[in-house]
Protein backbone atom coordinates (compact mmCIF):
# COMPACT_ATOMS: atom_id res chain seq x y z
CA UNK A 1 0.00 0.00 0.00
CA UNK A 2 2.53 2.40 0.99
CA UNK A 3 3.89 2.24 -2.54
CA UNK A 4 1.70 2.47 -3.99
CA UNK A 5 0.96 5.84 -1.97
CA UNK A 6 3.97 7.09 -2.34
CA UNK A 7 3.68 6.46 -6.52
CA UNK A 8 0.42 8.28 -6.70
CA UNK A 9 1.69 11.34 -4.26
CA UNK A 10 4.90 11.65 -6.61
CA UNK A 11 2.62 12.07 -9.45
CA UNK A 12 0.22 14.63 -7.63
CA UNK A 13 3.41 16.75 -6.48
CA UNK A 14 4.79 16.13 -10.55
CA UNK A 15 0.94 17.62 -11.81
CA UNK A 16 0.79 20.62 -9.63
CA UNK A 17 3.87 21.71 -10.84
CA UNK A 18 3.60 21.01 -14.33
CA UNK A 19 -0.91 20.91 -14.59
CA UNK A 20 -2.26 24.31 -14.24
CA UNK A 21 -4.40 23.70 -11.37
CA UNK A 22 -6.57 26.39 -9.75
CA UNK A 23 -5.87 26.17 -6.44
CA UNK A 24 -7.76 28.64 -3.54
CA UNK A 25 -7.37 28.38 0.23
CA UNK A 26 -10.35 29.65 2.49
CA UNK A 27 -8.99 29.92 6.10
CA UNK A 28 -12.75 30.08 7.29
CA UNK A 29 -12.69 26.35 6.63
CA UNK A 30 -10.51 25.84 9.44
CA UNK A 31 -12.87 26.05 12.38
CA UNK A 32 -16.43 25.53 13.16
CA UNK A 33 -18.96 27.46 13.54
CA UNK A 34 -19.25 27.84 17.15
CA UNK A 35 -15.23 26.92 17.46
CA UNK A 36 -15.07 30.24 19.95
CA UNK A 37 -17.55 28.42 22.37
CA UNK A 38 -14.50 25.59 22.98
CA UNK A 39 -12.65 25.40 26.05
CA UNK A 40 -9.35 25.34 23.91
CA UNK A 41 -10.58 28.02 21.42
CA UNK A 42 -8.17 30.21 23.93
CA UNK A 43 -5.50 28.12 22.81
CA UNK A 44 -5.96 27.49 19.40
CA UNK A 45 -6.53 31.82 19.56
CA UNK A 46 -3.42 32.30 21.08
CA UNK A 47 -1.17 29.92 18.89
CA UNK A 48 -2.83 31.34 15.77
CA UNK A 49 -2.22 35.28 16.93
CA UNK A 50 1.47 34.31 17.48
CA UNK A 51 2.42 32.87 14.23
CA UNK A 52 1.56 29.48 14.70
CA UNK A 53 0.82 27.67 11.46
CA UNK A 54 -2.10 25.02 11.12
CA UNK A 55 -1.11 21.95 8.82
CA UNK A 56 -2.49 18.00 8.57
CA UNK A 57 -6.44 17.64 7.62
CA UNK A 58 -7.40 21.16 8.81
CA UNK A 59 -5.33 22.37 6.63
CA UNK A 60 -6.38 20.42 3.84
CA UNK A 61 -10.09 21.09 4.62
CA UNK A 62 -9.58 24.77 3.71
CA UNK A 63 -8.19 23.75 0.11
CA UNK A 64 -9.96 23.31 -3.43
CA UNK A 65 -8.43 22.02 -6.48
CA UNK A 66 -10.50 23.47 -9.85
CA UNK A 67 -13.59 24.31 -7.60
CA UNK A 68 -13.69 20.62 -5.81
CA UNK A 69 -12.79 19.89 -1.94
CA UNK A 70 -10.03 17.34 -1.65
CA UNK A 71 -10.75 16.72 2.46
CA UNK A 72 -14.49 15.13 2.82
CA UNK A 73 -14.22 14.17 6.65
CA UNK A 74 -14.40 16.43 9.59
CA UNK A 75 -11.06 17.15 11.17
CA UNK A 76 -11.29 16.04 14.73
CA UNK A 77 -8.08 17.91 15.60
CA UNK A 78 -5.62 20.81 15.21
CA UNK A 79 -2.63 20.44 14.40
CA UNK A 80 -0.19 23.30 14.78
CA UNK A 81 3.61 24.36 13.54
CA UNK A 82 5.16 26.38 16.01
CA UNK A 83 9.08 27.28 16.56
CA UNK A 84 10.71 26.58 19.94
CA UNK A 85 10.50 30.05 21.13
CA UNK A 86 6.82 30.12 20.26
CA UNK A 87 6.50 26.35 22.92
CA UNK A 88 8.22 29.06 25.14
CA UNK A 89 5.65 31.84 24.79
CA UNK A 90 2.71 29.65 24.81
CA UNK A 91 4.10 27.62 28.07
CA UNK A 92 4.25 31.03 30.04
CA UNK A 93 1.19 32.74 28.92
CA UNK A 94 -1.35 29.52 29.91
CA UNK A 95 1.30 28.43 32.91
CA UNK A 96 2.15 24.99 32.17
CA UNK A 97 5.13 22.80 32.14
CA UNK A 98 6.95 20.62 29.42
CA UNK A 99 9.90 18.29 29.01
CA UNK A 100 12.31 20.35 26.91
CA UNK A 101 13.17 17.16 24.71
CA UNK A 102 9.46 16.78 23.34
CA UNK A 103 8.78 18.18 19.76
CA UNK A 104 5.06 17.52 20.34
CA UNK A 105 2.98 18.99 23.27
CA UNK A 106 -0.77 17.27 22.80
CA UNK A 107 -3.78 18.25 24.50
CA UNK A 108 -5.08 14.78 24.10
CA UNK A 109 -8.50 12.74 25.10
CA UNK A 110 -9.02 16.72 26.66
CA UNK A 111 -6.38 17.08 28.94
CA UNK A 112 -2.87 18.44 28.66
CA UNK A 113 -0.31 16.17 27.97
CA UNK A 114 3.01 16.01 26.17
CA UNK A 115 3.95 12.48 25.06
CA UNK A 116 4.24 10.23 28.35
CA UNK A 117 3.97 14.00 30.82
CA UNK A 118 0.46 15.32 31.93
CA UNK A 119 0.37 19.02 32.46
CA UNK A 120 -1.62 21.08 34.84
CA UNK A 121 -2.55 25.00 34.72
CA UNK A 122 -2.23 27.34 37.57
CA UNK A 123 -5.66 28.54 38.46
CA UNK A 124 -6.34 31.08 41.79
CA UNK A 125 -2.70 29.41 42.92
CA UNK A 126 -4.23 25.42 42.84
CA UNK A 127 -3.02 23.19 40.42
CA UNK A 128 -6.06 21.85 38.02
CA UNK A 129 -5.80 20.08 35.21
CA UNK A 130 -7.89 21.69 31.87
CA UNK A 131 -9.99 20.21 30.15
CA UNK A 132 -10.62 20.85 26.36
CA UNK A 133 -13.10 20.22 23.45
CA UNK A 134 -10.64 19.34 20.70
CA UNK A 135 -7.03 17.44 20.46
CA UNK A 136 -4.54 19.96 20.24
CA UNK A 137 -1.41 19.04 18.81
CA UNK A 138 1.83 21.75 19.23
CA UNK A 139 4.67 20.40 16.24
CA UNK A 140 7.89 22.33 17.78
CA UNK A 141 10.43 22.90 14.54
CA UNK A 142 13.33 24.91 13.60
CA UNK A 143 11.77 26.67 11.46
CA UNK A 144 8.34 27.14 9.54
CA UNK A 145 7.60 26.19 6.91
CA UNK A 146 6.05 28.10 3.32
CA UNK A 147 2.79 28.89 4.35
CA UNK A 148 -0.63 30.59 3.08
CA UNK A 149 -2.08 33.39 5.38
CA UNK A 150 -5.51 34.73 4.91
CA UNK A 151 -7.00 37.13 7.82
CA UNK A 152 -4.52 36.35 9.57
CA UNK A 153 -4.81 32.07 9.61
CA UNK A 154 -1.69 30.36 8.37
CA UNK A 155 -1.63 27.27 7.01
CA UNK A 156 0.64 24.77 4.95
CA UNK A 157 -0.07 24.51 1.20
CA UNK A 158 -1.55 21.52 -0.39
CA UNK A 159 1.19 19.71 -1.30
CA UNK A 160 2.95 20.03 1.54
CA UNK A 161 0.52 18.45 3.58
CA UNK A 162 0.34 15.38 1.57
CA UNK A 163 3.77 15.01 1.62
CA UNK A 164 4.07 15.02 5.87
CA UNK A 165 1.02 12.19 6.04
CA UNK A 166 3.47 10.14 3.91
CA UNK A 167 6.42 10.05 5.67
CA UNK A 168 4.20 9.24 8.65
CA UNK A 169 2.83 6.35 7.38
CA UNK A 170 6.42 4.95 6.33
CA UNK A 171 7.91 6.16 9.68
CA UNK A 172 8.00 3.02 11.63
CA UNK A 173 7.15 4.77 15.10
CA UNK A 174 3.82 6.09 13.86
CA UNK A 175 1.33 3.67 15.39
CA UNK A 176 -1.29 1.66 13.67
CA UNK A 177 -4.10 4.10 13.66
CA UNK A 178 -2.38 7.22 12.87
CA UNK A 179 -0.75 5.12 9.76
CA UNK A 180 -4.10 3.90 8.59
CA UNK A 181 -6.11 7.49 9.42
CA UNK A 182 -3.04 8.85 7.29
CA UNK A 183 -3.83 6.34 4.27
CA UNK A 184 -7.09 6.17 3.74
CA UNK A 185 -6.72 10.60 3.85
CA UNK A 186 -4.51 9.74 1.08
CA UNK A 187 -6.61 7.32 -0.73
CA UNK A 188 -9.37 9.24 -0.69
CA UNK A 189 -7.75 12.67 -1.66
CA UNK A 190 -6.32 10.81 -4.44
CA UNK A 191 -8.98 9.51 -6.07
CA UNK A 192 -10.71 12.99 -5.61
CA UNK A 193 -7.55 14.51 -7.25
CA UNK A 194 -7.33 12.08 -10.06
CA UNK A 195 -11.08 12.62 -11.10
CA UNK A 196 -10.22 16.18 -11.57
CA UNK A 197 -8.24 15.26 -15.00
CA UNK A 198 -11.03 13.78 -16.43
CA UNK A 199 -13.86 16.98 -15.40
Amino acid sequence: MTMTLKAYVRDINLNMLTGGYDVQYDTSKSRSKYQFLKLNWKLIKYVTNIGGVLTGSRALKCCTINGKEMMDRRPNDFDFLITKEMAFQICDHFKFKYNLTDRIISIEKQRWTSLLFQYYWCSSGDDVTRYGAVDVHLIIVDELPEFIEQNGIRITPFTYVINEKLKMIEDSSTNRNEKQKHADDLSALTMRFNLLMHI
